[in-house]
Formats: C-alpha cells, structure tokens, sequence
C-alpha cells in the first residue's frame, strides 16, 4: 500500500517549488481511470490506460525537448498529440 497517491505527491512537489520559488517539474500523469482526471493545475499532462508504446514515445520525446531546450513551463514547446 502506498504512503500517499500520485495527486498527494504531486501537490506536495508543487507546494516546495512554490516555496523555493522553483519552476514546475514536468509531472505526467498516468491513470487507469479516464473520469478521474488529474487536476491540471499539478500535472503537465496525462496519459491514460491502456498505454501504447507510440503515445509514451511522443511523451518522453517531449519531456526530453523541454530539458534540452531548457523551457521552464509545463505548457511550453510543442506538446504531441497523444490522444490516439
């Protein structure tokens, strides 16, 4: 049994960021459960069960962008189409 859920962690990393006055991290969330989404003000952006390798492709390569173009925000660059 975990000690707290990915939305609990999440909103505890947001609170240091916050605190240190840090850029957002990029958080994905992943949920087997499309009705219970994810606040978006805590994740970046969501993937949903069952999970392609195409769809997590286009999301590392993503997430990889960002870090090596150095963007800070969890909406910059070009975020992939990863609904299908």
């Amino acid at each position: 049994m975990p000690v707290m859920g990915g939305t609990e962690a999440t909103s505890l990393i947001r609170e240091i960021e916050r605190e240190r006055r840090e850029s957002k991290s990029t958080i994905v969330a992943l949920t087997a459960n499309v009705r219970e989404v994810p606040s978006s003000d805590l994740f970046c952006e969501m993937l949903s069960k069952p999970l392609s390798r195409e769809r997590l492709r286009r999301m590392l390569l993503w997430v990889y962008r960002k870090r090596r173009d150095r963007l800070t925000s969890c909406t910059s660059g070009e975020v992939p189409s990863i609904s299908s």
